[in-house]
């Protein structure tokens, strides 16, 4: 991202910066935004498990003040949409299904790439909560970090193909993904 002179969103886990502090002051003086994802990666079983999560990372969101949240495994519920407005975020990007931004609750929701097998179009009141096994009949989740550490080579297709029609492809990886041994 330096080379290239380019900045990103890091979905930071809070427990990361209170292992490594300074890493997370690094990005932020690089110029990055810092965005929240979740206390120490836990999954959202059920609503209100985000109020629990928000409270832990206090310190963290004092500090950095994040206005976007992804969601681990991409899983939010409705309900939770109140609690990031009233903790100060202003946008999420933890689905797969629609396309450009919308909002829910107050919050702008940027939904993960998705390409439809079909060409159909989801519409907001008939998206799962999360990726199911049927979802994936209707919908490649190509901004994925599975798909991105899957199909390396394909990602800059679908990449391109959204950068064309004037969308941008949202897109998430986790560091681990990017190494292969």
């Amino acid at each position: 991202l330096d080379k290239y002179k380019r900045t990103a969103t890091f979905f930071v886990v809070a427990e990361i910066h209170r292992w490594y502090p300074g890493l997370i002051d690094s990005i932020k003086k690089r110029g990055h935004e810092i965005g929240y994802h979740s206390d120490t990666h836990e999954i959202l079983k059920q609503p209100g498990d985000l109020k629990d999560n928000l409270k832990r990372s206090q310190a963290f969101l004092n500090k950095y003040k994040p206005k976007g949240y992804r969601a681990p495994m991409i899983i939010l519920f409705r309900e939770d949409y109140s609690d990031l407005k009233k903790a100060g975020f202003t946008y999420s990007s933890s689905t797969y299904f629609g396309h450009g931004a919308y909002n829910m609750d107050g919050i702008t929701e940027l939904p993960v790439s998705t390409v439809s097998w079909l060409g159909k179009k989801d519409t907001i009141e008939k998206m799962p909560q999360c990726l199911t096994l049927l979802s994936l009949f209707k919908r490649i989740p190509v901004g994925s970090g599975l798909f991105l550490a899957i199909f390396r080579g394909l990602s800059s297709l679908f990449i391109r193909r959204f950068n064309k029609k004037g969308k941008p492809a949202v897109i998430f990886f986790h560091p681990w993904q990017l190494f292969r041994r």
